[in-house]
């Protein structure tokens, strides 16, 4: 059985955590980038080519689905909402925003404030509405990044606690 394990983690789990790690990488590539979406895609089918092979490597039972493939299920669902995530973010960089919404500039405000009485931004000078929306999309991407990290610990802790309690 100990074998069987090894093997298990080896070709199963190892490459499910590398494919992940790869996901995160997209966000670290620039907003304005247009390789973010090719990137996340590639990541996508490299997910759905490992699906077709623990499928065709697992016993077909009708009783129960087993539970590296509903792990590899929920990585597929995180990849899929990552590109959706970062054509969102890539669209919003790329639409020209006239006026800045006044909710952002009241945020962003509060933001410079916060920063100049720490000590962190000396000048205070008024943003372009340009600049204003470029720094909300950053912010934006950095909010997407931080909830991708924790929707990928959630599903791999979830899994990793019903493997334990299964034995």
């Amino acid at each position: 059985m100990k074998h069987k394990s090894v093997y298990y983690v080896v070709n199963f789990i190892v490459p499910c955590i590398t494919m992940s790690t790869l996901n995160l990488g997209v966000f670290l590539l620039p907003t304005n980038s247009g390789d973010r979406v090719t990137v996340g895609t590639a990541i996508f089918m490299s997910y759905s080519v490992f699906l077709l092979v623990i499928q065709g490597e697992l016993p077909t039972t009708s009783e129960y689905f087993p539970l590296i493939f509903l792990y590899l299920v929920g990585l597929v669902i995180l990849s899929t909402l990552v590109i959706l995530m970062n054509i969102l973010i890539i669209s919003m960089r790329n639409t020209p925003h006239k006026r800045v919404p006044i909710c952002f500039k009241t945020i962003w405000k509060c933001i410079q404030y916060s920063e100049y009485c720490l000590g962190k931004n000396e000048e205070s000078q008024p943003m372009k509405s340009d600049q204003l929306w470029n720094k909300y999309v950053e912010a934006v991407d950095k909010v997407m990044f931080l909830l991708f990290i924790f929707a990928l610990v959630f599903v791999t802790f979830t899994y990793l606690g019903l493997c334990l309690s299964n034995g």
